[in-house]
């Protein structure tokens, strides 16, 4: 009988392969699957359309899911329920299992709690914590790769590129793609501080991107989109890397849109193409790529980028040129004065000068030559509006007048705006009091006008009472004359009216004032010292039979000794005792009994004029 051959073994089909393949992928999700046979299934794609589904499907998983970190921080967690806890370790493993690992005694345990960042870039705590808790319970690779979180974010990973887009043809694109990781110890329920039992770790992912698509350049953050070409952004929400994209694309349109004059205009004004701006210039470079006209007047584009919302609604949809917009803010302007207009003060001083009803070429131009070489270029708000000044000053021409003597004496356009936006809320309350009043020619001047409304506005406010005790025979003890060396005779008196606390508050810049209630009840008695032209020199608070304030100018007690001498002099002879630390070097003079020397301590109610 001959022997039987033993049958070659049957191919394998491919579909058994591929079909294999992918169970074995995806075993750990199906794992009690029916096996179905052969004859049973229904072939819908051909061998090499599987294999490229099979392909595409592993290259999105290892696109979402990557290579996950190993994520540990240490933290100061002191629990009633472990009292001999002096801190606790968290680790989160790649597999995404979170580890607690508690801490008793360590000297290097609140050192290590601040710095973030992996293994090397730690200090000498964080890395003694590392290799005593952490790396024995990880792989070699694991612990190269090992990242500290704290409750900062923590970025860790930047991907930047400046491409083309992919999908859509013609558009240039800037992205930055940042990872940041960050650990949580709120609980989710109640929302306490409990590190040594619940701990989050949280990854975000932010990106950023810039498009150029024609003349436009689109901001795309957050899930908003917006146009920045002409430099209207918020700074705060982008980074350097970001910033320097974003000048790379601006850099690219103005190369294609504008000829080489306008390109050497744009390199001297804002140097290199390499040469990284900050988040201000960039914002005037974006401007002046859109309109390099407007480089001939620099503070025109500083203008646009303080304008108001509405302003720059009002600008978008005319888009003037320079010399239009020029000509609307400032009027009529000579030609000698187009330098001057580069600072971006100037530039406010005269459009407020014509918005003020100025119409004088000549007098605008006046004024502009006395302020700019007086002071240097600084910051300053938007145009103010004065025409009520221009009227009150008596033309055009005697305001003129006015302002360059205000500007010689060093005030800037910021502080003249701010002097007379308060000055103007002043002149109405006092044209409401008084409408027929009118300052004199000498008070017209910005700041002598306002002093002099201050002082009116505070009587009108205040009604002018008697003081009971300016008039009470039985304080007439507390009216002296006393000899000064400085100041002659000096006069002192008890205030009868509650504007004569007014004036010496003015004068010895005080809030003496704020003591008008008292004074009329009857609480205190105010005696002020006058020399012989009738200007206060000194304050006091009399209180009963004892002085309680003797000020000078400012709240400054008294250390000179022809000071001290003449209110040495006034104590013996109005009979008051001391009870103030403004004349403390009297409490040893032989000349007082020390049963009328009494200095109490401060208290918080005891304070000042």
């Amino acid at each position: 009988m001959s022997e039987q051959a033993t049958p070659a073994p049957k191919p394998q089909h491919e579909l058994d392969v591929l079909y294999a393949r992918l169970a074995e992928r995806n075993a750990h999700l199906f794992p009690g699957r029916l096996q179905v046979p052969r004859a049973a299934r229904t072939c819908v794609k051909g061998p090499a359309a599987l294999e490229r589904e099979i392909r595409a499907f592993g290259q999105f998983q290892q696109r979402h899911e990557g290579r996950r970190r190993v994520l540990w921080t240490v933290l100061d967690a002191c629990s009633p329920s472990e009292p001999e806890w002096e801190g606790v370790v968290w680790i989160r493993h790649a597999s995404g299992l979170k580890e607690r690992v508690p801490i008793r005694q360590h000297s290097a345990l609140q050192a290590a709690v601040p710095g973030t960042g992996q293994p090397a870039d730690l200090n000498e705590a964080g890395k003694a914590i590392f290799e005593q808790f952490v790396q024995p319970r990880l792989t070699p690779e694991q612990a190269r790769s090992a990242l500290k979180v704290g409750y900062g974010r923590t970025c860790v990973h930047r991907m930047t590129a400046l491409r083309h887009h992919p999908f859509t043809p013609g558009v240039r694109e800037f992205y930055e793609l940042r990872t940041e990781y960050s650990v949580s110890t709120l609980t989710p329920r109640t929302g306490q501080h409990a590190p040594a039992k619940y701990c989050r770790f949280t990854c975000i992912q932010t990106t950023t991107r810039v498009q150029r698509r024609g003349r436009d350049l689109l901001l795309i953050q957050g899930g908003q989109v917006r146009n920045v070409k002409y430099g209207r952004f918020d700074p705060a929400g982008l980074t350097p890397v970001v910033c320097r994209g974003l000048q790379a694309l601006a850099w690219e349109l103005a190369r294609e849109t504008c000829c080489a004059g306008e390109l050497a205009q744009l390199r001297k004004a804002f140097g290199p193409e390499d040469q990284p701006l900050t988040t201000e210039r960039l914002g005037r470079f974006l401007f002046a790529v859109q309109h390099p006209d407007y480089l001939n007047v620099p503070a025109l584009i500083e203008h646009m980028q303080l304008s108001t919302g509405r302003e720059y609604r009002a600008w978008l949809r005319r888009r003037p040129g320079a010399t239009t917009l020029l000509r609307e803010l400032c009027g009529s302007l000579p030609r000698g004065v187009r330098p001057l207009l580069a600072r971006l003060d100037v530039l406010t001083l005269a459009a407020s000068l014509h918005r003020s009803g100025m119409r004088s070429a000549d007098l605008k131009a006046q004024v502009l030559n006395a302020y700019a070489p007086a002071l240097r270029a600084h910051r300053c708000g938007p145009p103010f509006d004065a025409r009520w000044y221009v009227e009150l000053a008596g033309g055009e021409q005697q305001a003129a007048r006015r302002l360059i003597r205000t500007f010689r004496k060093g005030h800037a356009v910021s502080g003249l705006a701010l002097l007379l936006g308060d000055t103007e809320r002043l002149w109405q309350d006092v044209q409401v009091a008084q409408p027929g009043y009118r300052p004199g020619r000498g008070q017209l001047d910005p700041l002598a006008l306002h002093d002099h409304l201050a002082r009116l506005h505070t009587r009108i406010r205040t009604e002018n009472r008697p003081i009971p005790s300016g008039t009470d025979r039985r304080l007439s003890h507390l009216d002296a004359d006393i000899p000064h060396a400085a100041h002659g005779t000096l006069h002192f008196r008890r205030t009868r009216e509650t504007h004569d606390l007014i004036h010496v508050s003015e004068t010895l810049h005080n809030c003496v004032s704020s003591y008008a209630g008292a004074a009329i009840r009857g609480e205190v008695v105010i005696v002020v010292a006058r020399d012989g032209r009738g200007t206060p020199v000194y304050c006091l608070e009399v209180r009963g039979r004892a002085v309680h304030q003797f000020k000078r100018d400012r709240n400054q007690g008294l250390r000179d000794q022809t000071d001290l001498a003449a209110a040495f002099g006034y104590l013996r002879q109005a009979r008051l005792g001391i009870r103030t630390h403004d004349l403390a070097p009297l409490c040893h003079h032989p000349g007082l009994p020390q049963e009328a020397v009494s200095i109490p301590e401060p208290e918080p109610d005891d304070l000042p004029f």
